[in-house]
């Protein structure tokens, strides 16, 4: 069976998402005085495009795992 590839635009809003809910943690360290409220609506954009990105994954059907992840490892009975 041939594995579906992840579309363009699903890596992007994964990738988008990762470095956006972890640049603002970053940027926060350096820059204690940013608002609560523009890092709270930051993390929640970050995390609204990885969940948007995981869904359109799921939909395409492409694999969430790795192939070595994939493998059935649950022992025989």
């Amino acid at each position: 069976m041939k594995k579906k590839k992840t579309s363009r635009t699903t890596q992007l809003f994964i990738s988008l998402g990762l470095v956006l809910t972890s640049g603002t943690f970053i940027v926060h360290s350096e820059f204690p005085s940013i608002p609560d409220f523009v890092r709270g609506a930051l993390v929640g954009l970050g995390l609204g495009l990885m969940i948007i990105g995981l869904v359109k994954q799921r939909k395409e059907g492409a694999p969430c795992m790795s192939s070595a992840d994939s493998k059935d490892n649950s022992p025989q009975v």
